[in-house]
């Protein structure tokens, strides 16, 4: 059992002057009349001191302690001023038996990311714990109660937060409850709350159009595909999204010819007129996310860049198919020579952010060529046995007598 200090020193005149008096008494204490005595006889000596300074604090020592029963207390402290002005003040003491509970307090940060979990951990009073006494945590978060451990820190995983009914914006209550192991029944409880926030959101405008477009035809720039690692359901909160545009060369100029213009925006999609943009001039199309307010509010953007031209390009990429493999079910890998085993299949894949440029409606045509004599150092030659019926397909198949020998 340690000592223990009470003091009026955080008392002030506003006058400026020190205190001329302080009294000390009791305001009320557990019914045991050699208790009362005893302690009014510690208080009376400490009013008997002269000095002001020396009076303003009331220690008990652990004789003392023993000595006074269990319960609450309040003792009456009345100070005088220079000007014979007095003021009144109590102060509570709670006094139980030594090693009866232990008593901590809860180590929380104020809020936490759902996606990271909650950290729990508590600092036990030194004072309520005597000798090899072992504490036990019971910990619980809102309506999940973890298993008793000796162990005072824990970790609550975001699914198990989840399950408890934690949602990005929610209050979740943090419970501990401690108690000797030696005495399980006797405990102390106390309660803590924490907030929890959401993970950044994260904005896409993949598939969009970027760089040069065409200046006709309709550009859609989407951001659909942005999401919410927290709530990838948009159930808990709506993902509200915003839309605006910049051009390169005058910020505060409207990216269309026409300044009325502004497209069709309807949340994730926005849908423009390419032939209104301002040819030759870069235009930066941005997507705000937003989610949640005040405490849990989140934003993120997404930026892609787009310059109308009557004269854009785009890009195609051929790669070879040379069949499955029955056991793997996976495509073979084509030799860096063709052989005249099988079929050989070449395919044309035109960029996607190509088709986003040229807008959803344009249609490419192809046209396959190749030399009119080959070797194998020159690659495949497509004829007459090519099996195909036009040229304009994206994909041809070679036969085995249309390869080199």
């Amino acid at each position: 059992m340690l000592p223990v200090t009470y003091d009026a020193l955080s008392s002030v005149d506003p006058a400026g002057r020190g205190f001329t008096n302080i009294v000390w008494s009791i305001a009320s204490m557990p019914n045991n009349a050699a208790a009362r005595t005893a302690l009014t006889n510690m208080l009376n000596a400490l009013n008997a001191v002269s000095v002001v300074s020396q009076k303003m604090s009331f220690s008990l020592t652990e004789s003392d302690l023993r000595a006074l029963p269990t319960g609450s207390y309040t003792l009456k402290v009345v100070l005088t001023s220079a000007f014979g002005l007095t003021a009144t003040d109590t102060i509570q003491i709670a006094y139980e038996a030594t090693g009866t509970r232990p008593m901590a307090a809860i180590v929380l940060p104020p809020n936490i990311v759902l996606s990271n979990g909650l950290s729990v951990d508590a600092a036990v009073v030194a004072s309520t714990v005597c000798g090899n006494d072992t504490v036990q945590f019971t910990w619980r978060v809102n309506s999940l109660t973890l298993p008793v451990q000796r162990r005072a820190a824990t970790l609550v995983s975001a699914a198990q937060l989840i399950g408890a009914g934690a949602t990005v914006g929610s209050n979740v209550n943090v419970t501990l409850t401690v108690a000797f192991v030696r005495t399980p029944s006797v405990t102390y409880r106390t309660t803590q709350t924490v907030l929890v926030l959401g993970d950044p959101l994260v904005a896409s405008l993949a598939g969009s159009p970027s760089g040069l477009v065409s200046n006709t035809g309709t550009l859609v720039f989407n951001a659909s595909q942005s999401t919410d690692p927290s709530d990838q359901s948009n159930s808990v909160a709506p993902m509200r999204y915003s839309w605006t545009c910049t051009r390169a060369d005058q910020p505060l100029a409207s990216c269309f010819t026409d300044r009325g213009y502004t497209g069709n925006r309807n949340g994730s999609i926005w849908t423009v007129d390419a032939s209104k943009l301002v040819a030759g001039v870069q235009a930066s199309f941005v997507v705000t996310l937003t989610k949640g307010s005040g405490a849990t509010l989140r934003t993120a953007s997404a930026t892609t860049t787009v310059t109308a031209t009557s004269n854009p390009t785009f890009s195609v990429s051929l790669s070879l198919f040379c069949g499955y493999n029955l056991q793997t079910g996976r495509p073979n890998v084509c030799p860096s020579l063709a052989t005249a085993v099988g079929p050989i299949s070449v395919f044309a894949t035109i960029n996607t952010t190509t088709v986003a440029n040229f807008g959803p409606s344009t249609t490419f045509t192809y046209a396959w060529s190749y030399p009119a004599s080959y070797t194998q150092r020159t690659g495949l030659s497509l004829n007459s046995n090519t099996i195909i019926g036009a040229t304009d397909a994206p994909i041809v198949v070679i036969s085995p007598s249309g390869t080199p020998e």
